[in-house]
Order: C-alpha cells, then structure tokens, then sequence
C-alpha cells in the first residue's frame, strides 16, 4: 500500500498541457508526409525497378558462375571427398598405433625394471660365490692355530726336558745318598 502512494502521483494524466491541439498536430504532420511520398512514388518506384533488375542479372551472373564452378571442380570435390575419408582412417589408425607403442613403451620399461633387479641380485649372488675371504680366514686361523700348536709342542718340549734333568739329578743326588730307588716307583716318572 505505501508503495502505491508513493508512486500514484506519477501514474496521473496530467490534463493541464492536453488540450487536443497535439493530436491535430500529428494529423497534419502525417499528411504532409502523405503528399511527400505520393508524389515521389514514381520517381522512386522507376529506381527501384532498375535496381530490382540490376540485381535479378547479378543473381542470375553469379548463378551461371556458381554452375561452370561447380561443374569444373566436381572431379574435385569427389577427390577431396575420398582423400578426406582416407586421411580420417590414417588418423585413426595412427592413434591406435601411437596407444599400442604407448602400453608397449610402459611394458618395456616395466621388463627393464624387473631385468635390473634381477641383475642386481644374480651380481650380489655372484660376489658372495666369488668372496673367498672367509675361506682365506680360515685358512689363516688354520695356520695361525698349527703355529700355536707347534708353539705349545716346543714349551711342553722344554718343560720335559727340564722335568727329566730335574728328575736326572734327584736320582743322582740320591744314588749318591746311598739310597738306591726303583726306577718304577719314581713319582716323576714321563709319559713318553
């Protein structure tokens, strides 16, 4: 509602400047243009039937032309007309092909990978085969263990020796004590 009072003043016809003169106005001005135009009428009606036919020869010129085009280059259009099918099948051709080189060129590098670690595994196999070193430490420990051994062999071998003059001098000692004593009761009797 408020929004009709606030535009109704707008919506009023104003009576005031209206008096009847303006639409006598248009009146007269539509006849005067009447008159104008009957009496132009044939002058312009004369050009407007020389342009009509000017433009009937053009169309019938271009017409004519449109026909020695097309049937000058009708062997033409069929040429085009095939070449362009066959380069459509060319086209699709080649990207079949480019997809196939496509999942080939991924399946090639997948063997690749795989090849690479097999051969990485078949090298390490191989060192490990062709690693001699822990049989060269035995080898050392071998020898090293026969030169502890025949180190042992000379100290027992010297420690025999010593017992035996010690047990040589003991029964020396004794003889000369006039104690005889039996050679099989001696306590310090060597194993040989």
């Amino acid at each position: 509602m408020l929004e009709v009072e606030r535009v109704a003043h707008k919506l009023k016809v104003n009576k005031a400047n209206s008096d009847g003169k303006e639409w006598r106005a248009h009146m007269d001005q539509t006849k005067k243009y009447h008159e104008a135009v009957r009496g132009s009428l044939p002058e312009v009606r004369g050009k407007l039937e020389r342009l009509s036919e000017d433009v009937q020869k053009a169309l019938e010129k271009i017409a004519k032309k449109e026909a020695v085009l097309t049937r000058s280059f009708q062997g033409m259009t069929g040429d085009y007309r095939a070449k362009s099918t066959n380069l459509a099948d060319i086209q699709g051709n080649f990207q079949k092909l480019s997809k196939n080189v496509q999942d080939l060129e991924t399946e090639l590098m997948d063997v690749n990978e795989r090849l690479t670690k097999i051969q990485s595994k078949i090298d390490d196999t191989g060192k490990s085969f062709s690693d001699n070193s822990p049989l060269q430490n035995i080898k050392k420990s071998i020898v090293s263990v026969k030169q502890d051994i025949s180190v042992i062999d000379i100290r027992i071998g010297v420690v025999s020796n010593t017992l035996l003059q010690l047990k040589l001098k003991e029964r020396a000692k004794q003889i000369e004590d006039g104690k005889p004593m039996d050679i099989l009761d001696n306590e310090y009797e060597l194993e040989v």
